[in-house]
């Protein structure tokens, strides 16, 4: 008797704790112990990180699609990957401060990407790299005034020829290599910097089809190999208030 009593207690106090492990963990956590746990609401996909919706997939086939900017109460701030065969155009609403890598990636009817503005001028987002890879149709996108980071290769293999740079970019990663269509590059005004590597090519021969470049009179530095390899640029102003040009700013132009 004795003995079935002791096995009994030695059983509550292991249940006692693992419970206990369990709550800490998720307390650690903040809550996210369970947050690759798959959520469907609607048209999308989802999965939770604390009061932060990831949307993880698009389930819908509407064409013109407007990304809400909370699904159950949460706020949406990430876009980790949204498939779509129908999609031409998405509105990303400006909760979102993160786009994954290749999130967009072979969206082949894709053609308008639209970015709103946050006016939290703290706000930054980050586009990961080929994020819209393989969109074949894909000719227009507008920046929010938010972006801060461009990945690489971001319009891989799209229809994209003209793209208009936030001020708000400060770091990239060669994001318009492999971009055969991009012929022209526009600086937003009041611009100052223009970041290492923003229009720099891997392959100088084959990648880089840039033509025209515009900077505003307000920059006043040009990176490091900000223009590597734009072996087709034939037009860009460099305004007087330029300063300071990095090396390898356009070694191969």
């Amino acid at each position: 008797m004795l003995e079935k009593k002791s096995f009994v207690r030695t059983l509550v106090m292991c249940i006692v704790a693992i419970a206990a492990v369990i709550i800490a963990t998720i307390v650690a956590s903040g809550g996210d112990a369970f947050a690759d746990e798959k959520f469907i609401c609607g048209d999308y996909e989802y999965i939770l990180n604390g009061d932060y919706v990831i949307i993880t997939n698009y389930l819908g086939n509407e064409e013109d699609v407007v990304i809400p900017n909370n699904i159950s109460g949460k706020t949406v701030a990430c876009i980790q990957h949204f498939n779509s065969s129908t999609m031409t155009s998405v509105d990303i609403p400006n909760t979102v401060k993160s786009i994954s890598d290749s999130a967009f990636r072979d969206c082949k009817a894709l053609e308008v990407v639209i970015m709103n503005d946050n006016p939290d001028s703290t706000f930054e987002v980050s586009i990961g790299k080929s994020a819209f890879s393989g969109c074949e149709k894909l000719k227009t996108v507008i920046f929010s005034e938010n972006v801060s980071f461009l990945g690489s290769s971001l319009f891989n293999l799209t229809s994209v020829d003209s793209i208009i740079i936030p001020k708000s970019v400060k770091k990239c990663e060669k994001p318009f290599d492999y971009c055969y269509s991009l012929t022209t590059v526009i600086f937003e005004e009041g611009t100052t910097d223009i970041p290492d590597k923003i229009c720099c090519s891997n392959n100088i021969y084959i990648t880089s089809n840039i033509k025209t470049v515009i900077l505003p009179d307000s920059v006043t530095s040009i990176g490091d190999q900000a223009f590597y390899g734009c072996c087709n640029l034939e037009k860009i102003n460099i305004p007087a208030s330029v300063t300071k040009i990095g090396p390898g700013a356009f070694e191969h132009c």
